[in-house]
This record gives structure tokens, C-alpha cells and sequence, in this order.
């Protein structure tokens, strides 16, 4: 198994949360569904490949399989309609390495 670097690391890991997402998506669904072979065992072995990673013939055939409902799971995630109008699902605040940001200023007086 070869070593990965911590940027690796953090390159892949997008990729393996949809795979585990999507395994116990699938696993709650039921595991009897056949899901088309998209991705051949060569386009597998040449991803790999291009990603710097190696694994045996047996891995890869478990893989295949996975990698084949991911697929299926990411075009079902595509086909999801957002708004235009729907707000990030976090705050944006730009401001300048090293600058802080003011205090806000306050109206509320406290009541006698």
C-alpha cells in the first residue's frame, strides 16, 4: 500500500465521504438492485493510474462495483433543482489577512 502525503490525503477525501454516503445510502435501500457497468475494470485501472495508485487486480474489482453506484449517486445528486436564491450553507465574510473586524456598533439601551 503506498503512503500517502497529507495533501493526497486531502485531495481524495471528497471522494471517499461520497462513497461511504452513498454505500449506506445504498445499504439502507437494500444491496439486490444490479446497477449498469459504466466504469469498464480498464477505465478503473487507468483513474487509478493517473491518480498515483496502486492496487491489486482483487481490489479492484471490489472497487468496480462502488465506483459504479457513485456514479449513478453523483448524477442523482446533478438532477436536484436549487434555486438561484438559496444562501450558501456558510458565511462569507472577505476581509484582509491580518485585519480584523470592527466591533458593531450597538443601539440598544439597557431599560431602567
Amino acid at each position: 500500500m503506498p503512503e500517502f502525503s497529507r495533501r493526497t490525503l486531502l485531495a481524495i477525501a471528497p471522494t471517499v465521504a461520497t462513497l461511504i454516503a452513498s454505500e449506506a445510502g445504498l445499504e439502507a435501500q437494500g444491496r439486490g438492485q444490479n446497477v449498469p457497468q459504466r466504469v469498464s475494470k480498464d477505465q478503473l485501472k487507468a483513474a487509478l493510474e493517473i491518480l498515483g495508485l496502486e492496487f491489486t487486480e482483487a481490489q479492484r474489482d471490489q472497487m468496480l462495483q462502488g465506483v459504479n453506484r457513485a456514479l449513478g449517486s453523483y448524477e442523482a445528486l446533478r438532477k436536484i433543482d436549487v434555486p438561484l436564491d438559496t444562501e450558501p450553507a456558510f458565511p462569507f465574510r472577505p476581509s484582509l489577512p491580518g485585519k480584523s473586524r470592527r466591533p458593531e456598533r450597538r443601539n440598544f439601551s439597557r431599560p431602567k
